[in-house]
């Protein structure tokens, strides 16, 4: 987190086009997904309590700014700028949707799906035959793995 720190106040002191004084909300808005990717990067280390890495993908755009400063401006800051916003940006998103996904399939749950409920193939001839306990007091009922249809005064099966 430090490095980052440093990285933007150092951009922002030596930039000859001023283009963070220019755009200070695009400046903020890079830097910001870059630090918030690294602040949950090291939530997640300290929830699953393993190492995290000192290096990572989101200091690339603030390290491309920095080292187009450092060569006298090879690029163009303002287009450097946007990238390194993109870079940020799309980085955070793919760390948080693969963090989500991981921690679905170790509970067991759905997070960006929405499951069907079952579909139950019931003939409803006769509504006076339902029961409270279940169909026709059939409790055994699992709409996923059969379907019921029902008769007068019993459940019969069909797979």
């Amino acid at each position: 987190m430090g490095i980052l720190i440093v990285l933007g106040v150092t951009l922002w002191k030596k930039s000859i086009g001023h283009t963070f004084d220019d755009h200070p909300v695009l400046y903020v808005m890079s830097f910001g997904m870059a630090s918030s990717k690294i602040t949950n990067k090291l939530v997640v280390a300290h929830m699953s309590k393993s190492e995290m890495e000192m290096l990572d993908c989101a200091l690339l755009g603030p390290g491309m700014l920095f080292l187009n400063q450092y060569f006298d401006t090879f690029f163009d800051e303002h287009f450097l700028l946007w990238l390194c916003f993109f870079i940020c940006t799309f980085d955070l998103i793919l760390y948080a949707y693969q963090i989500c996904n991981e921690i679905c399939l170790f509970m067991n749950i759905s997070c960006f799906r929405v499951a069907r409920p079952p579909i139950r193939n019931i003939a409803r001839s006769n509504p006076a035959t339902h029961s409270i306990g279940g169909i026709n007091g059939c409790e055994n009922f699992d709409s996923s793995r059969t379907s019921m249809k029902l008769s007068s005064s019993k459940c019969i099966e069909h797979s």
